[in-house]
């Protein structure tokens, strides 16, 4: 039998005579205090519901795996801190948000060979640059008459394009001040042009990008 008291703070249950705390900012800590007054007395069910790891292992077989270690990492990251990245990526999965693009963009930038997948994200979360629910890069840009795109700044008064970059295609180097950049010559084939146009006519580039599962960058 599961014997459990709840207070505003922490559930407190005791299974198989060991006492189990589960604070109040757990991500189940709701639904596990609403199935025991249910009257649940499933000690596999409340286990579940109590291992995030394992939510996530259901949740995003595809892209999380358990490390030698024992310890839940991400695919194409395993620098990613998992304890702040696990809620929300759960908590998003629950809300009906749609995480698709980011995992996406994980794989495509493991693919790239000029710089490590913790890194570009640091760069990507710095910049004005932003990803799609593809898993691909937006980015504001100038196109000269040849059709060659340059990165560029919405400030940059070139700037006279939004395009849409495959990210495995990206080079990136450490500058002179030891900080990732991209080169400012896109290749050519790797990139779809959103928006072109005069300059004062230059839309904001998150008008390009509104989906709701585009908030997993704000845990690196």
């Amino acid at each position: 039998m599961i014997k459990y008291f709840i207070t505003p703070n922490v559930l407190t249950m005791f299974i198989n005579g060991k006492q189990i705390f589960v604070p109040s900012s757990h991500l189940n800590y709701g639904t596990m205090c609403k199935v025991l007054k249910g009257g649940c007395q499933d000690e596999k069910e409340i286990m579940a519901l109590n291992d995030l790891k394992n939510c996530m292992l259901t949740e995003f077989p595809d892209f999380v795996e358990v490390a030698e270690d024992g310890k839940l990492v991400l695919k194409h990251c395993h620098e990613v801190n998992m304890e702040k990245f696990t809620k929300e990526a759960l908590q998003s999965q629950r809300d009906g948000k749609d995480t698709q693009g980011f995992f996406c963009l994980l794989m495509n930038m493991s693919e790239n060979k000029t710089i490590g997948v913790a890194d570009f994200l640091q760069w990507l979360k710095s910049g004005s640059c932003r990803y799609t629910i593809n898993g691909t890069i937006l980015s504001y840009g100038f196109i000269d008459d040849g059709g060659v795109c340059f990165l560029k700044e919405a400030a940059d008064k070139n700037t006279n394009a939004i395009v849409d970059i495959k990210p495995q295609l990206l080079e990136m180097y450490v500058n002179k001040d030891n900080k990732w950049t991209c080169v400012h010559k896109i290749k050519d084939g790797s990139f779809t042009v959103m928006w072109q146009g005069e300059n004062k006519n230059l839309p904001n580039i998150d008008s390009f990008n509104v989906f709701s599962g585009d908030g997993l960058l704000d845990c690196f």
